[in-house]
């Protein structure tokens, strides 16, 4: 984090077992503001990984809510060797991610 800079993160993570496959789901949110310059709109962080076994897919975005239409910079890292594989475990992803979110409100 930068100096001057206020950072808010919420952040959610899921795991699935199908078939004894596990799938597993995070999710990061970081809204950056910059306390010296108040007028100017935060940034949001949105970090996005999926796993399939220990096969995965992680994609990083940086949107600056001061540009319209900016979706800023977008990487994309991953330990898939082609597109095909690529498809296949989104396919599979869609296919198979139905998890069922309990409440754990207490009695």
């Amino acid at each position: 984090m930068q100096s001057g800079n206020k950072e808010l993160s919420i952040s959610s993570e899921h795991v699935i077992e199908v078939d004894g496959l596990i799938f597993r789901e995070l999710k990061v949110q970081k809204l950056i503001n910059n306390d010296q310059d108040l007028e100017s709109l935060p940034k949001t962080e949105l970090h996005h990984q999926r796993w399939i076994g220990d096969k995965t897919i992680s994609v990083r975005q940086v949107v600056d809510e001061g540009q319209a239409g900016n979706t800023g910079e977008k990487e994309i890292q991953t330990n898939l060797t082609d597109e095909e594989q690529l498809n296949g475990f989104e396919d599979k992803w869609n296919l198979v991610w139905k998890p069922v979110l309990k409440d754990h409100t207490p009695n």
